[in-house]
C-alpha cells in the first residue's frame, strides 16, 4: 500500500419530513393509509400529492390550521460503505424517490451541496474506500389539529390522482460528511477497507469513542 490520499467531502441540505395520509374519501385500497416522505420542500400541511408520480396538487386543509410541539433530537452515525454504493436507507431515502432525483424527475433545492450533488455526483467512488458520516437534526413538529375542517368544496381544488395529503411535518436539518480515502493502487481499496473495519467496524453511533 504505497499511496492514499484522504479527501473530506461535506453534503448538506434542510430537512422537512412529511407525514402523508390518505386522502378523506380514497377508496384506494391498494395504497398505503401513511407514508413517510422526506425532503420534499415543498409540500404544505394540508396540501395533496399523487404518490404513484411524485406531482404535487392543491390543499384541502388550511395549512395554518395547526398545532406545533419542539423538538430536540441529534443522532449521527457513521458507516464503512463495503460497496461504491451509498447507503440510502441509513438516511431514510426511499429507493424510488433516489432514481427519481438521478433521473432528473426530481431536484432538491439545495442542489449540488444537498441530495442533488451526493446522488449524482460519482468523482468520489472511484479508486476509493468511503466512511459516510450522518447528521440529523428535528428541531419542529407541526400537525393539522386533530378537528381542522377540510376546505369548502376541497374535492374541485384537487385532481383525482391526488392519492394523498400531508398530515403533518418535521422541521430540522440534515447533513453528510463523506471520508475519502482514494487509493492510487489497484486493489488497495479492499486493504484500506478492511483497517478501517477492523477498527471502526461497518458502522455504529457517533461519540468521543469513535472519534
Amino acid at each position: 500500500m504505497e499511496k492514499t490520499e484522504f479527501r473530506v467531502l461535506i453534503k448538506h441540505c434542510f430537512l422537512m419530513g412529511t407525514n402523508c395520509n390518505l386522502l378523506p374519501d380514497s377508496i384506494k385500497g391498494s395504497l398505503m393509509a401513511h407514508v413517510v416522505l422526506p425532503f420534499l420542500m415543498s409540500m404544505l400541511l394540508g396540501r395533496t400529492i399523487d404518490l404513484t408520480t411524485y406531482s404535487i396538487g392543491g390543499d384541502i386543509y388550511d395549512h395554518s390550521d395547526y398545532v406545533e410541539t419542539p423538538l430536540h433530537l441529534l443522532n449521527s452515525s457513521y458507516t464503512v460503505l463495503q460497496e461504491n454504493v451509498f447507503p440510502y436507507s441509513h438516511i431514510g431515502l426511499p429507493a424510488d424517490l433516489v432514481l427519481r432525483i438521478k433521473s432528473n424527475f426530481i431536484s432538491s433545492r439545495s442542489g449540488a451541496l444537498g441530495l442533488d450533488g451526493l446522488l449524482k455526483e460519482t468523482s468520489w467512488k472511484s479508486n476509493s474506500v468511503v466512511v459516510a458520516v450522518t447528521s440529523m437534526v428535528q428541531t419542529v413538529y407541526r400537525e393539522l389539529n386533530h378537528d381542522a375542517n377540510l376546505l369548502d368544496h376541497w374535492t374541485t381544488r384537487i385532481d383525482r390522482s391526488q392519492t394523498h395529503y400531508v398530515h403533518s411535518t418535521i422541521y430540522g436539518g440534515w447533513s453528510a460528511v463523506l471520508y475519502r480515502f482514494k487509493c492510487e493502487i489497484p486493489g488497495d481499496e479492499e486493504v484500506v477497507r478492511q483497517i478501517l473495519t477492523s477498527v471502526l467496524g461497518t458502522g455504529g453511533n457517533m461519540d468521543k469513542d469513535t472519534v
